[in-house]
């Protein structure tokens, strides 16, 4: 089976196959999982591939892109900590010069949500994003898109702030108080 897997991987659209069965409420929790765990092992292996040899086709890489922000928002906590670490590879070689959508959708999350998962989540996903700044040597093109990322990211991550402070200081019930905390 894992030779079949194997060999489809490298057809287009499978990373989406992949994506939409993760999605699928319908699915079972264990199945989930394990296609969690095979997309994040498939991104490590296909991402950075280049050729007719095997890699992700650009449309494929653009689609699951555009999608893998709101599925990590949506899915439950173990499939979330697998797409987590698929997010990080395509960051660490997309962000921001290839994938431009990213820092603004999470923004739009933030300012709109009211949904403690949902802001939860991204900043989240903003952290697993963030990661990538942490091992690499200081250069300019480093410092230009370290700068994107503050001036596009700090005035809503200040706003989230203060609005998580202002409802725990003015008494918030005592089971909201641990989903503000986490936040």
């Amino acid at each position: 089976a894992e030779q079949q897997l194997r060999a489809a991987e490298v057809q287009p659209g499978f990373g989406l196959v992949l994506l939409e069965l993760l999605r699928s409420g319908s699915v079972d929790a264990s199945a989930r999982q394990a296609g969690a765990i095979y997309f994040k092992n498939y991104i490590k292996r296909q991402w950075c591939v280049e050729g007719a040899g095997g890699g992700i086709s650009s449309s494929d890489r653009q689609a699951i892109k555009q999608h893998i922000l709101s599925l990590m928002l949506q899915a439950p906590k173990q499939v979330q900590v697998q797409l987590s670490a698929g997010l990080e590879e395509i960051s660490i070689t997309d962000y921001p010069a290839e994938w431009q959508s990213l820092l603004p959708e999470m923004v739009q999350h933030l300012k709109t949500s009211q949904d403690m998962a949902v802001l939860k989540g991204t900043m989240q996903t903003a952290h697993t994003v963030f990661l990538k700044f942490r091992a690499q040597a200081r250069s300019e093109d480093l410092l230009r898109e370290v700068k994107y990322t503050v001036t596009g990211f700090q005035e809503t991550h200040l706003a989230v702030f203060t609005a998580t402070c202002t409802r725990v200081l003015g008494g918030l019930p005592a089971d909201q108080l641990v989903a503000h905390f986490e936040l």
